[in-house]
């Protein structure tokens, strides 16, 4: 049996051997496997009070109050959503708690944390493996004035940039792959789990590492993960072969960059 579409009330499933859980916006037992399609049509309260103008708040009194707010509706928007946020965050503490209290229970805590990455599709939902047109469409360069020597250089390495996460999609490359590239440069190696945040990879060009560094071979790309922004370094890139090479080097010698 298929649910593709939960405008009635659910069945009645008292006698169906499945575990039920309670949404967390509208409080109503679904069972389980039908939570995440459950919530997708759910009255979202707090996509309501993010969209809704001083006149609409009113009509969404009931579940405002419901959520545990007791100021006044007119011009609190953002205290509003706070609340309901809040509200929803604290009524899956427990849940979350009990969870990690069962695991405990029959000795699967320990192996959950042992084995995080064989673990993970356990509790993270999918898919979230990162592909290469998922981090072409992230990258967010930032470019010399138009027209210029260095914004063709820039541009060239952006280029290299794709054909590089190409490459690395179509087959493994010096153990490299597309996710391990984005948890190189942005500290995890799969898609946003929030899928609200703007994923954005920065990538910045450093044009004059000789001046600042004096005579030197080679320079390796610098990765600021908080800011998920990448600084390449043009003068060592200026073929795909260099390019390839310098980066396939700093992905897997990355923990500390040196110039020889």
């Amino acid at each position: 049996m298929c649910w593709t579409h939960l405008p009635f009330p659910f069945p009645p499933w008292s006698s169906a051997p499945c575990p039920m859980a309670k949404c967390v916006t509208c409080h109503q037992e679904v069972p389980l496997q039908l939570l995440s399609l459950h919530a997708e049509t759910c009255c979202n309260n707090i996509e309501e009070a993010r969209e809704a103008d001083s006149t609409s708040l009113l009509d969404l009194t009931d579940q405002i109050v419901a959520c545990g707010y007791k100021g006044p509706i007119m011009d609190r928007k953002d205290d509003i959503v706070r609340c309901i946020i809040l509200h929803g965050t604290v009524k899956l503490l427990p849940m979350l708690q009990q969870l990690s209290s069962g695991l405990e229970l029959y000795g699967l805590r320990p192996m959950v944390q042992a084995n995080r990455v064989m673990c993970r599709e356990l509790f993270v939902p999918v898919p979230l493996n990162v592909v290469s047109n998922f981090l072409i469409r992230s990258l967010a360069p930032t470019f010399s004035d138009a027209g210029t020597m260095r914004r063709q250089r820039e541009l060239k390495l952006v280029n290299y940039l794709q054909d590089l996460m190409n490459e690395f999609e179509d087959k493994e490359d010096r153990g490299i792959t597309v996710s391990r590239f984005c948890q190189w440069v942005t500290r995890q190696g799969h898609k946003p789990l929030d899928i609200d945040q703007e994923f954005k990879i920065g990538i910045e060009f450093e044009h004059d590492c000789t001046t600042r560094h004096g005579s030197h071979t080679i320079c390796f790309p610098i990765v600021n993960a908080c800011a998920q922004t990448i600084t390449l370094p043009v003068e060592h890139m200026g073929s795909y072969t260099n390019f390839k090479n310098v980066m396939c080097h700093a992905i897997n010698h990355g923990f500390e960059f040196s110039r020889s």
